[in-house]
């Protein structure tokens, strides 16, 4: 069972981006951070074996038996995500295939309780085209991985959080 005390962070945190020394958000809700889950579990295998993950997951139970929002920051253009859907595939996969395995869930459960957002840059390039295409190809998630699939920008985020606790677990 992954041990959410362990593993709490905030979503701030989990946005940090150290390659630009930047914070993606500044919200300060209590997640469960996935990145050092993974780090902590495959401490083994070397840096670049290592399976990647989303960066966080959100519950309102420290067991995960509620909903639950997994979340991946990405502090760059659609288009730059566009380009790399491969990795956020892998990131998809990874995280869902250690979260069932560790919790003793089946892909059912998540297909029905669990739901997938992604948080871009507020970058001002035109992204229409881009945003399609990739989200075309990541919704294919939908339903089978997760019941809902959203992109919002950063500035989206606080609203969307508060938004997603009201939402009814059904």
């Amino acid at each position: 069972m992954m041990k959410y005390n362990e593993f709490l962070s905030t979503f701030k945190e989990c946005s940090y981006d150290s390659d630009n020394n930047v914070f993606l958000v500044d919200n300060e809700t209590a997640c469960f951070d996935l990145d050092k889950y993974f780090i902590c579990k495959f401490k083994e295998l070397d840096i670049g074996d290592r399976p990647k993950s989303l960066d966080s997951i959100y519950s309102q139970t420290s067991n995960f038996s509620s909903k639950c929002l997994f979340v991946e920051f990405k502090n760059q253009s659609i288009k730059n995500l566009s380009n790399k859907s491969y990795s956020l595939y892998s990131k998809i996969f990874n995280s869902l295939l250690i979260f069932i395995g560790d919790n003793h869930y089946c892909i059912e459960d998540c297909a029905t309780r669990n739901y997938l957002l992604i948080v871009y840059s507020n970058y001002k390039d035109k992204i229409s085209g881009q945003l399609f295409n990739l989200t075309y190809r990541i919704e294919q998630f939908k339903k089978y991985c997760f019941k809902d699939v959203k992109f919002i920008t950063n500035l989206e985020f606080d609203d969307y959080i508060t938004k997603f606790d009201c939402l009814s677990n059904d």
